[in-house]
């Protein structure tokens, strides 16, 4: 291995870093500027939604309660999600609106049936405004 391979490997700064940051600590993140371009070799790819925790630690959030639950959980839990219906289905709107990437955190069966209804839906209030402004672009 050259030198410059291994300065590369030990410096986390020689490494290209594309952010994506959790709209639950930063829910306006589609009005900050994602970009392809790099600051600093850093740039805003996107925003992070985390419909769930992690099945580890318990909060995963299933349709059934835990086989086995983790330590401190009652035997009839299956956690919790951490958006409303409602809320998943604006914040991918508003993404979709913004063309906005998105990663996406879901872990249990319950948070991935969310996070599949959201983009659906989504999806479909992003395609109504698309044609309404292709067929009458004085309408919005």
């Amino acid at each position: 291995m050259s030198d410059s391979s291994t300065l590369d490997n030990k410096n986390p700064a020689s490494k290209d870093v594309v952010a994506y940051p959790d709209y639950l600590l930063n829910p306006d993140v589609h009005t900050w500027g994602a970009s392809r371009d790099y600051c600093g070799r850093v740039r805003l790819g996107g925003g992070k939604l985390c419909f769930d925790g992690s099945p580890q630690g318990g909060p995963a959030w299933l349709s059934q309660p835990y086989y086995q639950p983790p330590p401190r959980q009652s035997a009839d839990d299956n956690s919790y999600p951490a958006y409303t219906d409602e809320q998943a289905i604006d914040q991918l709107d508003s993404d979709y609106r913004h063309n906005l990437q998105i990663i996406c955190h879901c872990n249990g069966d319950a948070a991935i049936d969310q996070l599949l209804m959201a983009a659906q839906k989504a999806t479909l209030i992003l395609s109504r405004k698309l044609w309404q402004n292709l067929f009458n672009p004085n309408s919005v």
